[in-house]
């Protein structure tokens, strides 16, 4: 089915708004654990959550009545695709409600670390914005008096000016650039995701920062499925095939497969994750500590929570970084301001 812009524009409109998902995920679990049937939650949690989108309970009711999944009504909802994995998955082995409360924990803890970035952005944003305009505002006033006083006093002040000028327009270098790169990266970031997953998979881990990434969320989100599954009782070849046939996390079904085949082929699901490379390399060290305590399931899910920790540790790093960077930027602009003021002045000293 094509869809035109407009169209595309009111189905965008058709979502949960992320700073609600985790409520709204929350208390599906929770009403889940009382004996209320999926529909009967959504039809409860609709008006308070959606009540601002029209015919959105309708379209709800028709995706049930078709015999779609919860998992394919969340995601109709906008909820990310990583969470929409979990319920996926959660829906195979029968422990829905489990990982509903996670994903609500994980969506929760996201929009705490975005209102955070947004709590340490926002001041030296006003500043950088308030910086560029007073520099605007001495290239409009300062500079063209300061350049009719030079001009009349010396005939060669054609170099100081031209120093003047750069150190007047340094803010915008650096809002050029960065606009360059998150256009470029915008760009690369579209290229991607048109590969297939073998093909994003290589790129991603040829640069280094993203392939450490890559691989922590790789092994964080697959030890914490193929754990679900097996502590539900599937077989590894039940699990890794369910994870397989999803189609929410092209990359982790591409691994998946790869893994299957060398099971299959006789490897131990040990030996096949070293083999595969995508995973950090304590992945293979639990997996092989579960295959031999008989407890897989529960070594898988450790890690995942251990790992998760990890990422959060890691964010709250960036995000620590993020506002001394602008803090930095603006300290530079300040001194370029201070110095483009004072060296014409001090060469109109000389001239007295």
């Amino acid at each position: 089915m094509k869809y035109s812009p407009m169209r595309l524009l009111r189905d965008r409109k058709k979502r949960l708004p992320s700073k609600v998902q985790g409520d709204f995920i929350k208390m599906l679990a929770i009403l889940i654990e009382e004996g209320y049937a999926v529909n009967e939650v959504i039809d409860m949690l609709a008006p308070h959550h959606l009540a601002h989108i029209e015919n959105v309970e309708e379209v709800i009711h028709r995706k049930f009545k078709e015999g779609q999944s919860l998992s394919d009504i969340l995601l109709y909802l906008g909820l990310p695709k990583y969470t929409i994995m979990s319920i996926y998955v959660a829906e195979q082995h029968c422990r829905l409600t489990e990982a509903l409360t996670i994903a609500a924990q994980q969506l929760q803890q996201r929009q705490q670390q975005k209102a955070q970035m947004y709590k340490l952005l926002t001041y030296p944003i006003v500043l950088i914005i308030f910086m560029i305009l007073l520099f605007i505002g001495f290239r409009v006033f300062f500079l063209p008096t300061m350049t009719s006083m030079l001009a009349e006093s010396r005939s060669d002040a054609d170099l100081e000016l031209m120093l003047t000028k750069l150190l007047l327009h340094l803010p915008d270098y650096f809002v050029i650039l960065g606009a360059i790169f998150f256009i470029v990266g915008g760009i690369l970031f579209q290229f991607i995701r048109r590969k297939n997953a073998g093909e994003q998979l290589i790129i991603y881990f040829k640069i280094p920062i993203i392939k450490r990434a890559v691989q922590l969320q790789l092994t964080r989100q697959f030890s914490f499925e193929l754990g679900a599954l097996l502590l539900s009782g599937l077989s590894i070849q039940v699990s890794l095939n369910i994870l397989i046939q999803q189609k929410h996390q092209k990359m982790l079904a591409y691994i998946a497969q790869q893994i299957m085949d060398e099971v299959v082929a006789g490897e131990s699901l040990s030996c096949a994750t070293l083999n595969n490379g995508y995973f950090l390399h304590e992945f293979q060290r639990y997996i092989q500590h579960g295959e031999q305590s008989g407890n897989l399931g529960q070594e898988l899910q450790l890690l995942s929570r251990f790992l998760g920790e990890r990422m959060g540790h890691s964010i709250e790093k960036v995000l620590a970084l993020l506002q001394p960077l602008l803090f930095s930027l603006i300290a530079i602009c300040i001194i370029a301001a201070y110095l483009a003021i004072m060296l014409p002045m001090y060469n109109m000293l000389d001239l007295l």
